[in-house]
């Protein structure tokens, strides 16, 4: 008896000191739950580097918490890896992820992993994929009428940016209208969270259209949303807000404005190590700063963190294949044990190889423009450098579409995109003809062509030739287009206004009556 009742005291104890004890030998699954929920609040406050240690530390060996809770912990290191830019570890855990959810029949968990893949094929260039493997998770339906919601609105979500990414604008503002009918299945906290992102999202829209009123209404809208903000449902949505606020002021003449909040954002994505946003910032203040050095310096650490996140990624890469088989192939033996060898350094090289094929063409592809085909504005600013340093002459050429606006309002922007890709059509064209002379979209419906080594005679009839192609080109609808145009011209050493130049005589063109060049 007194050992039934020692038995019985033993029970009770290791029920409230929350140890269980089963055949699987997953041992403190309360105290795991405890951390799992501690780590989860620690994102956004701590850097993502120390926090990923953090996990490691305290899960040095995952197979021995519970599968349930093990997969908790690999989505917050999918996340974390994904924004400190280690793309070798975010595919290899989202591969655990997606194989430890089928095993448990989540569909949660296996859904949104393929989600974190679309974000990651998004980081390396492969946009298409994405955008089709958001697609496929638009169409799947679950039981949990709530889980369905919250997926479909992530996916949604990111389905927004990769269109926003290709210029595909009517498509990514579709993406945000379907989430709307989604508020029922969540309560006002998370929903509020929703909010934020698809004002921000509006704010970048209209920002890209120039409809400068209301980008600033949206960027309000989640300046208030945010003030009353309780929970972070969804992580870093003051990263889109600062982004956006800061090119809304430089694009509304506040340039000081906008630059001291691209450099503190640049402060806080190198104290979180995240290079991707660090990149991103550094183009935009390469664009805008006026010092000659400082410009250079902005370059020179875009190289370097380009040229380092490459080289972290191949490393890990290897690391990656080398940890993923040890974590599959435990106790497995013979015929069994090499099968899933060989199965595991597929997918793994798979992976390896698609990515390492992407990063080959991550150069040529940032080149461009998704919408019209052109080279785009990062080229233009690269090529430009180039120029202003070693040419002989530099000619510069800022186009401008007449009424542009209008017709979107009027037709819509699928109308506005399809006269965009008419018109990089013709001025290509005619640039595959004229050697030295090449296209770039810088935004919007604004072209610009850089001329190398012209004379400045030559620059004049380029830009009138563009012109009248412009305005005699048939179209199948019955409607006037045309476009204004301002040229720059240098053979000297003073070529740093060269750009603010032609802008300046773009918007002559235009006060004096349109469809003109101004040189």
């Amino acid at each position: 008896m007194k050992k039934i009742f020692i038995f019985l005291l033993m029970v009770i104890g290791v029920y409230f000191i929350n140890i269980e004890i089963d055949h699987l030998g997953y041992i403190s699954r309360a105290k795991v739950e405890k951390d799992i929920e501690n780590f989860q609040k620690e994102i956004g406050k701590k850097d993502n580097g120390v926090l990923i240690e953090e996990i490691n530390q305290k899960f040095p060996n995952l197979d021995e918490i519970d599968p349930k809770q093990r997969i908790k912990v690999y989505s917050i290191l999918a996340y974390l890896y994904l924004e400190n830019t280690n793309y070798a570890k975010t595919s290899e855990i989202n591969l655990k992820i997606i194989k430890l959810a089928k095993k448990l029949k989540d569909e949660t968990r296996y859904i949104k992993a393929h989600i974190e893949l679309a974000l990651l094929f998004r980081r390396i260039g492969g946009i298409e994929s994405g955008i089709n493997l958001l697609k496929k998770v638009e169409s799947i339906d679950i039981a949990d009428k709530e889980k369905n919601a919250d997926i479909k609105v992530y996916s949604l979500l990111n389905l927004f940016q990769l269109y926003f990414e290709i210029k595909e604008y009517s498509l990514a503002e579709n993406a945000l209208r379907k989430i709307t009918i989604y508020k029922k299945y969540f309560n006002e906290e998370d929903w509020r969270d929703i909010e934020i992102l698809i004002a921000n999202d509006y704010a970048e829209l209209y920002l890209e259209e120039k409809n400068y009123n209301k980008c600033k209404e949206y960027l309000d809208l989640s300046l208030k949303k945010q003030s009353i903000d309780k929970e972070e449902y969804y992580h870093g949505k003051n990263i889109p807000y600062k982004l956006t606020l800061a090119a809304y002021y430089i694009n509304t003449g506040k340039v000081e404005s906008g630059k001291e909040i691209y450099e503190n954002l640049l402060k806080e994505a190198n104290r979180k190590e995240n290079s991707y946003l660090e990149l991103k910032i550094l183009s935009k203040l390469e664009k805008i700063e006026k010092d000659s050095q400082k410009k250079i310096n902005y370059l020179e650490r875009m190289q370097k963190l380009s040229n380092e996140e490459k080289r972290v990624m191949y490393e890990n890469y290897t690391e990656s294949i080398i940890d993923l088989i040890k974590y599959d192939l435990k106790d497995l033996d013979g015929y069994k044990f090499k099968n899933r060898v060989y199965r595991f350094i597929v997918i793994l090289l798979s992976v390896l190889t698609y990515s390492g094929y992407c990063l080959k063409k991550t150069k040529v592809k940032s080149e461009y423009d998704g919408l019209s085909g052109v080279y785009n504005r990062s080229k233009f600013d690269e090529d430009f450098y180039t120029g202003k340093k070693k040419w002989k002459s530099i000619g510069l050429i800022v186009t401008d579409i007449d009424n542009f606006k209008k017709l979107n309002d009027t037709y819509g922007h699928s109308f506005g995109d399809k006269i965009l890709k008419e018109n990089s059509e013709i001025i290509s064209e005619y640039c595959k003809k004229n050697k030295g002379v090449k296209i770039y979209r810088y935004g919007g419906e604004e072209f610009v062509l850089l001329c190398k080594n012209k004379r400045k005679n030559e620059i004049r009839d380029i830009a009138e030739d563009i012109r009248q192609l412009i305005e005699r080109k048939e179209r199948e609808y019955k409607l006037e287009v045309t476009i204004s145009v301002g040229c720059s011209y240098s053979e000297n050493e003073k070529r740093d206004n060269l750009f603010e130049k032609a802008d300046d005589n773009l918007y002559i063109s235009k006060e004096n009556g349109k469809n003109r060049v101004t040189f």
